[in-house]
């Protein structure tokens, strides 16, 4: 959300005109941000030292149900 919010700011500054907020976005444009951010997290992890591990199919659906489970 701060990489969209600095996004929508700047674009607004420049052309003089509001954007579009959030929850206002098609959920196309809201999942290329979503999936932005991952690729941005992934670079700054990386370049923190994290390791990349491929997951399997099976292994992924385990990590996924895990994450949603922590909400």
């Amino acid at each position: 959300m701060v990489a969209f919010r600095t996004m929508k700011d700047r674009v607004e500054l420049h052309t003089g005109s509001e954007s579009a907020e959030w929850d206002d976005l098609h959920e196309w444009l809201k999942s290329a941000w979503i999936e932005s951010a991952k690729n941005m997290y992934g670079v700054i992890a990386m370049q923190g030292g994290a390791k990349i591990k491929k997951l399997d199919d099976v292994n992924m659906k385990k990590k996924l149900d895990e994450n949603e489970n922590k909400e």
